[in-house]
């Protein structure tokens, strides 16, 4: 898909969140931007690690794994009554 160059003005107060996220995520600016886009305008279901951060989706992936491993277990325990 080809790219458009556009400009806009951006609050301060967010450019600073924009910022913030660009040193967790360490992807540029353009990313960054475009995935919170996407994901804020219902594009996309699932947001990118630039968007929630690496950290955070790290933290929902073994939130997950946990779940799933209850899930097994409740599983085991149906199958033994």
């Amino acid at each position: 898909m080809e790219a458009q160059k556009i400009t806009f003005r951006c609050p301060r107060d967010l450019l600073a969140v924009i910022d913030d996220r660009i040193q967790q995520s360490g992807e540029d600016k353009t990313r960054v931007i475009i995935d919170a886009l996407r994901y804020a305008l219902g594009a996309t279901d699932l947001p990118s690690d630039a968007v929630v951060g690496k950290s955070k989706l790290l933290e929902l992936i073994a939130r997950l794994s946990e779940v799933e491993r209850k899930q097994d277990r409740l599983q085991e325990m149906v199958i033994d009554v």
